[in-house]
């Protein structure tokens, strides 16, 4: 489902982060933090 959805976002040109439970524990960290600058 989140395959489908990133495809979908790409497709569209929308930002996204995408994280999940394959994600690895440094990269993690920075797309949360990346999450949190663009939110302010």
């Amino acid at each position: 489902t989140l395959d489908l959805f990133a495809q979908l976002c790409r497709e569209r040109r929308y930002p996204f982060l995408r994280l999940d439970g394959s994600t690895s524990i440094s990269k993690r960290q920075k797309l949360v933090n990346r999450f949190n600058d663009i939110s302010k």
